[in-house]
């Protein structure tokens, strides 16, 4: 009969039970402490960083009153035109139902609201022309408000014609 380790395992065995044993053995010593960090000088307040020049070829970058300003302008005009927006689904659905005469009274309302909000943030979008800031400063910084006044621009060219009462 065959003995059930054959020869050869045997001393592979014994070497691989004492590399588990020395690994063992090894990572159960106590690490050696860490150094001592050295004692550091109370270092002084860095002074104010300097603002940042503007980019080459870009308009000057806007002041922290102005980028409030516009924050507050355009949270104002958000307000309106989301009133707006309801307004016109509310006209849209109107018109749908009982025809363009019925819905007027409310597409009015939603236009006359989207104009509002146009009003509020005109200061900040209107650039060169008037405005608080330049057309650059417009290009360079404030693409995204141009872009939201856009679109309140053609929902009310999407309402058309209506007529005040």
């Amino acid at each position: 009969m065959r003995p059930f380790h054959p020869r050869q395992e045997v001393p592979e065995v014994k070497n691989t039970a004492a590399l588990v044993l020395l690994a063992f053995a090894a990572g159960c010593s106590d690490p050696p402490p860490p150094p001592a960090a050295p004692a550091k000088p109370a270092e002084a307040p860095k002074p104010a960083t300097p603002p940042k020049p503007a980019k080459p070829n870009m308009a000057p970058p806007l002041s922290d009153a102005q980028n409030a300003a516009i924050a507050k302008a355009f949270t104002e005009a958000r307000a309106l035109a989301k009133e707006a927006e309801a307004a016109k689904a509310e006209g849209d659905r109107i018109e749908k139902a009982q025809g363009r005469d019925a819905a007027n009274a409310t597409l009015v309302k939603a236009k006359d609201l989207y104009h509002k909000a146009l009003e509020n943030v005109s200061d900040w979008t209107d650039g060169d022309l008037g405005g608080k800031v330049t057309d650059a400063q417009l290009k360079d910084y404030l693409g995204t408000y141009v872009s939201e006044v856009g679109k309140w621009q053609k929902a009310i060219s999407d309402i058309g014609k209506v007529h005040k009462d």
